[in-house]
């Protein structure tokens, strides 16, 4: 026997009855499989291990349900005039109350003790609901009894009848636990078993029950008899056969965006017989035969969503709901360069902003000082020292708007402290006058503070001290800006005692080598250097540049080398080291000099512009040969060799010539030349030209001339005259003997 306190398993049988279009269950597919019927008059059932089974779905009704007093402490007893609730079709006919029994038997022409079950049609009493008839008792150990109660409300009303920890009739070891439901407006019956074992092998899990139901006329629909079948959390469903399919689905997120995808969850189901095919359109002009798709919606809108599905008999049913799709908002965001400006800084204002299912169409800056910007990426300058919220608001191509505030602090510039002093060595018999070189880019410096590491201090901008004794002093010198900010500087006044001091050695040895060539543009200069007295310090004043003197370019450097920056080619440069010791005693250098490596040649332009241009014609026999030339590199000499002839490649007829024209003679009528000019530059680098080509005017006059001699009449001679007729001209050579 189960004792008072342990956990309770329950054997739960139900009657449901369904209006027509209305879902109240939905079924899924498990993987084994129980169905039969239909009986005579149409009643079929299936259980949760069919595929389009019921699902099983506890409905506990212990604490608000009523315990009829007939059946507590009882053994084949029962209870008439049970009210459903509402009006029941069972088999044809019309109930509203039933009788309920100890032996899990709805009763609905009045009850009996009926101890021992028997299969369906073999009974002593008829029309009943069997959900497990067996041999049971409510005086086991409590919790027990029966509980009946009608839930939900009108048309979709179920009345549930519950027997809880029903033990059997020969003293099991425990109780069973099961339930009846009815649903209203139709003729379904649900049976459902939470806990099917006695604790005794030979009559657990309805080896010694029937399960199912049967009619006034003495026939009806058996699922088991004796049989040990029924398991645990098992529903059994039996339906009236002539009943369309109930199409009906779930989705999720109830609220999709057009980025999500919407996973629909068939849930429709048929009471006599099942669904065989599924169409799903999700209007936006696409569809689906899946029992359960995945869609994701293009756009954010309104969809009418239809399910239609078919059963096992060829009969439809459509189901349509509205699917309001939204948009995805766009998300506001920006930087600001810099993080912390000053009134000097342009504040760059950079859009980070984006919308996951569209664009961006427009902005609206605050920056917090009065003005605003509708660019995308705006710049701004601030001109005041305090702290602003900027806001970004944002607006999608939907309509949609978000916003993002930050603060920026606008940030004082710390003054910049800085100072000189002369001498640059002084000694403990001089005075040092000390000069603010300190700025403040936003604001001006009002209060100065020198610390000369002596004991003593001023307050002037422009102090004079002296130090009496020789040594290093760390000077510290304050500034402070009108907003209160206030920068600190150092520098080491070295103090020297004048008498009885060596100067330092002259610098010599110089790198580069004084007067030395084809130096590298990039490199250092170096030096020896040193002082006779041995616990000196030297520093090095570095003086350095392309005119004698040099300038100084470096002071007070400890080393005796001094990198360069990059130098120009071909260039005389000049430099000189002033060594300086700690007693302000100094050695001046040699003024040294070299002279970088030449730039590298660039070979001389190739010849163009040619005169005769190329391929000319009716050229003058008389022409010069012309064309352009010259060289990248400045101060480069360039020569030309010419090629000149009647034939291609033509030959070269002088070489070096320094002139861009060249005179080839009295050329030969309707002849074709051609020339080619190379330049040479003095590095020995050349360019070679194109083959250019001419061809020379025609004769159009070739009639020789008559000439008549008048005299003299004797001897021989030679006449060679010149006729010039434009545009050509003819020699003439004749020989007359007299």
């Amino acid at each position: 026997m189960r004792k008072r306190g342990q956990s309770e398993k329950g054997f739960v049988f139900a009657v449901i009855l369904l209006v027509l279009g209305t879902s109240l269950h939905a079924f899924t597919g498990l993987t084994e499989a129980n169905a039969g019927g239909p009986d005579y008059f149409g009643y079929r059932y299936i259980d949760s291990n069919e595929p389009s089974g019921p699902v099983y779905n506890w409905v506990d009704i212990t604490a608000t349900g009523t315990f009829p007093s007939g059946l507590n402490n009882s053994d084949d007893h029962y209870v008439n005039g049970i009210p459903i609730g509402f009006v029941f079709s069972f088999y044809g006919q019309n109930y509203s109350q039933l009788s309920i029994t100890n032996n899990g038997i709805l009763c609905f022409s009045g009850g009996g003790p009926q101890a021992h079950n028997a299969p369906i049609g073999s009974s002593v009493i008829d029309n009943f609901v069997l959900p497990y008839w067996d041999d049971l008792v409510t005086w086991g150990a409590p919790p027990t009894g029966i509980f009946y109660e009608t839930l939900g409300t009108t048309p979709n009303q179920m009345f549930v009848v519950e027997w809880l920890n029903n033990e059997h009739y020969y003293n099991s070891p425990s109780g069973i636990t099961f339930e009846v439901i009815l649903y209203e407006g139709s003729s379904n019956i649900l049976f459902q078993y939470q806990d099917v074992s006695f604790g005794d092998g030979g009559i657990d899990y309805g080896a010694s029950a029937t399960v199912g139901i049967e009619g006034p006329t003495g026939q009806g629909l058996q699922y088991s008899c004796n049989q040990s079948i029924i398991t645990e959390n098992l529903a059994v469903l039996l339906t009236y056969s002539d009943l369309p399919p109930i199409a009906n689905f779930m989705y999720t997120p109830s609220q999709p965006t057009d980025l999500e995808n919407v996973s629909f969850v068939d849930t429709s189901f048929d009471y006599d017989g099942y669904i065989t095919a599924w169409s799903c359109d999700f209007g936006d002009g696409t569809q689906s035969v899946e029992q359960n798709p995945i869609h994701q919606f293009s756009d954010d809108e309104t969809y009418a969503v239809s399910l239609t599905v078919t059963d096992n008999e060829g009969v439809n049913a459509t189901s349509i709901v509205l699917i309001s799709v939204l948009n995805v908002g766009p998300t506001a965001d920006f930087l600001c360069t810099p993080e912390h400006p000053t009134i000097l800084d342009i504040v760059q204002f950079t859009d980070l902003s984006f919308d996951l299912d569209g664009s961006i169409v427009s902005w609206s800056w605050e920056f917090g000082d009065g003005t605003y910007s509708s660019l995308q990426h705006p710049t701004h300058q601030y001109t005041q020292k305090t702290t602003f919220t900027i806001t970004l608001l944002i607006m999608d191509d939907d309509g949609a708007f978000d916003s993002l505030s930050t603060s920026v602090t606008v940030s004082n510039i710390p003054p910049l402290a800085n100072f000189t002093y002369t001498p640059a060595h002084p000694t403990n018999a001089t005075d040092i006058s000390l000069s603010d070189a300190s700025i403040d880019d936003d604001g001006s410096i009002i209060g100065w503070w020198w610390d000369f590491d002596d004991g003593t201090y001023s307050n002037q901008q422009n102090p004079i001290h002296r130090y009496y004794i020789d040594g290093d002093y760390y000077v510290a010198f304050t500034v402070t800006d009108d907003d209160d900010a206030t920068n600190t500087t150092h520098q080491v006044i070295v103090v020297y005692t004048p008498a009885q001091n060596q100067p330092p050695y002259e610098p010599l040895n110089p790198n580069p080598p004084d007067g030395a060539i084809n130096v590298s543009l990039n490199g250092s200069l170096s030096w020896t250097g040193g002082d006779p007295d041995v616990n000196d310090t030297v520093t090095y004043d570095v003086y350095f540049g392309m005119s004698s003197p040099p300038p100084k370019v470096m002071m007070n450097q400890s080393g005796t080398s001094y990198d360069l920056p990059p130098l120009s080619y071909k260039t005389r440069y000049y430099w000189q080291i002033v060594a300086w010791d700690d007693h302000g005693a100094s050695t001046q250098g040699l003024v040294w000099t070299f002279t970088t490596l030449s730039a590298p040649n660039n070979p001389p332009y190739t010849p163009q512009d040619p005169i005769p241009s190329n391929e000319s014609m009716n050229v003058s026999v008389f022409a010069d040969l012309r064309w352009t030339g010259g060289d990248p590199d400045a101060g480069d000499i360039v020569t030309y060799d010419v090629y000149f002839g009647a034939t291609s490649p033509p030959g070269k007829i002088i070489s070096n010539q320094t002139n861009t024209s060249y005179d080839p003679g009295t050329m030969v009528n309707g002849t074709t030349y051609y020339w080619r000019i190379i330049s040479w530059d003095d590095q020995h680098a050349s360019a070679v030209g194109p083959l250019w080509c001419f061809t020379t005017e025609k004769l159009t006059d070739v009639t020789p001339p008559t000439v008549v001699i008048t005299s003299p009449q004797k001897n021989f001679f030679y006449i060679n005259p010149t006729f010039r007729t434009p545009p050509r001209q003819v020699n003439v050579f004749f020989l007359f003997q007299i």
